[in-house]
């Protein structure tokens, strides 16, 4: 049997270093040592390197990926730019906020005119990309007297009101700009209530639109290909597929958390809407936990249960990024390698962080949450729990985090109006070698989360390189663990207490911890990537036999 896989994540996204990544990657080996399974994936131009790195090693007669071989000359400019621009730091005070206001004015001037030339900016043709460069330009030179006495003008009207001599014109211009506002809204308010987004963010959903409708057209010219799979429903055109579809339906969190994903992802609008659209297009789908298949999938979209199948995962195993064999003394080898390992990306990759740079890891006892920022993750609650663990109940681990603090401000805020900048470390990105070694190190794996689409993988990963966890009491966690083991590890993710009193727990019963969720971790062991490869393999061949 030869199943597709198609992926269409839109430019800047990562899959080496990212669960979604690691997931994406055990689900294929796993359809790879199933009897005669073979794999072609899909994916976009600019996700082509990353995605052989993470596929190194797969034989070639059993995998392949294929993209367009060129990077649209947008995409490319674009990565230059953010790479040159990402770590810019934000000027304050009121003359920054008047420029910005200003830019933004030209911003939504400029997005305007633009979007007539969308077409072109977006293709991976370079000829027309220059083309449509050089009409910018022009019409950037036509604008630029208009643009300059608009500067001018701002500046003037600008000092004047700050020196309050002119009241009484403040009074009349004030007057002048509430009637022609509403003027405006009478005519224009129902164009005016449509937020536009930036137009860089217009052309990159262009791009990846058409990059996307590209992989449809390719997967529809491989009739050999039995099934093709979408490990995700976020891309409406999976559908344009006209062979058998299978979507995954890991969860829903835009509709779970609206209010916190609106707030910290611009975008949660459109890619709630895509989503939608990907799922009314559907032909199959499957879920990894029943509560997911059943109480997000089927009630919020009425997909029947009938077209809907459950495929647990497997456990997540990291104990052969470090294991060491051969030795007089295994464990003791594992333990110096562990630490170097930490040591050595220490001092080449974390130099960027003042005190990371600096501090030494090797002996120090740490609490582990390897995780990205998002608001289903409750970082905050966790850090909140952690200081009371810190200061009321003295326990003496630092907090390490691999997530982007930059992702969540509050928690960025927090950590510093809480002095705990030296005790909070946020190790973002590392690699899986690093990531596992971190997990062998620490005393303690804590996960704080209040939605999952099936059982946390912190937790096998903990426990495949023997480290024990504490985790929130979620549907998801207590379908699988029992009332007695419960009570020890799990936690209520609201209540910071409660945090804080499993995780003083948890540090001094250590061991006692580790054996009881031995056999949870076993049982768990029993189920394979291989069967969950095969489970996958089952239901395209039931599906492909019932239409």
């Amino acid at each position: 049997m030869k199943i597709g896989i198609f992926i269409a994540y839109p430019p800047r996204s990562e899959l080496s270093n990212q669960g979604l990544g690691r997931l994406l990657r055990s689900i294929v080996a796993g359809i790879i040592e199933s009897e005669s399974g073979q794999v072609v994936l899909l994916c976009p131009s600019w996700l082509q390197e990353d995605v052989r790195n993470l596929f190194h090693g797969f034989p070639s007669d059993r995998f392949q990926v294929v993209s367009k071989s060129k990077v649209p000359l947008v995409v490319r400019f674009w990565e230059k730019f953010l790479a040159k621009n990402r770590k810019k730091p934000r000027k304050s005070g009121r003359l920054a906020k008047f420029r910005a206001t200003v830019s933004r004015f030209l911003a939504k001037i400029l997005m305007m005119i633009g979007r007539s030339l969308l077409w072109m900016l977006s293709s991976d043709n370079d000829l027309w990309f220059l083309a449509c460069s050089v009409i910018l330009l022009a019409i950037a030179t036509t604008l630029a007297p208009v643009a300059l006495l608009a500067v001018v003008g701002l500046t003037v009207a600008y000092a004047t009101v700050r020196s309050g001599i002119a009241f009484r014109a403040r009074q009349r211009l004030s007057t002048f700009r509430s009637r022609s506002r509403q003027v405006i809204e009478r005519g224009f308010g129902s164009l005016l209530q449509r937020k536009l987004p930036p137009f860089g963010q217009i052309v990159l959903r262009e791009v990846t639109r058409r990059e996307s409708l590209y992989l449809a057209r390719r997967a529809n010219s491989m009739t050999d290909v039995d099934v093709w799979y979408s490990p995700t429903v976020f891309w409406p055109e999976f559908n344009a597929i006209r062979a058998l579809r299978v979507q995954a339906f890991p969860d829903m969190l835009i509709s779970q958390f609206p209010t916190a994903f609106a707030s910290t992802i611009k975008d949660a609008p459109y890619i709630y809407k895509r989503a939608k659209e990907a799922i009314a297009g559907g032909s199959y789908f499957t879920a990894y936990s029943t509560l997911v298949a059943e109480r997000d999938l089927s009630s919020q979209f009425s997909i029947p249960l009938e077209r809907i199948s459950v495929i647990p995962h497997a456990a997540m195993d990291l104990s052969s990024h470090i294991n060491i064999k051969g030795t007089l003394d295994d464990h003791y080898a594992r333990l110096q390698f562990t630490k170097n390992l930490i040591e050595g990306y220490r001092l080449t990759s974390w130099n960027n962080n003042e005190y990371l740079s600096s501090a030494d890891l090797r002996d120090v006892s740490f609490i582990l949450y390897a995780s990205q920022f998002r608001p289903n993750k409750n970082i905050l609650n966790l850090i909140k729990g952690y200081e009371i663990a810190l200061r009321k109940r003295f326990i003496y681990s630092k907090l390490i985090l691999t997530g982007n603090v930059s992702h969540a401000p509050d928690v960025e805020t927090y950590v510093r109006e809480h002095r705990l900048q030296y005790d909070v470390l946020f190790a973002y990105d590392v690699p899986d070698q690093v990531l596992a070694a971190l997990y062998a190190r620490a005393s303690l794996v804590v996960n704080p989360t209040l939605y999952e689409g099936g059982f946390p993988f912190t937790f096998s990963e903990g426990m495949s390189v023997g480290t024990p966890s504490i985790m929130s009491r979620i549907p998801q966690v207590t379908e699988f663990v029992n009332s007695d083991l419960a009570d020890m590890m799990l936690f209520n993710p609201l209540a910071p207490e409660d945090i804080a009193a499993k995780i003083a727990w948890g540090l001094k019963n250590r061991e006692r911890l580790l054996e009881l969720q031995t056999p949870l971790y076993n049982e768990m062991r029993n189920r394979s990537w291989a069967d969950v490869g095969q489970d996958h393999v089952n239901l395209f061949r039931k599906i492909i036999a019932i239409t």
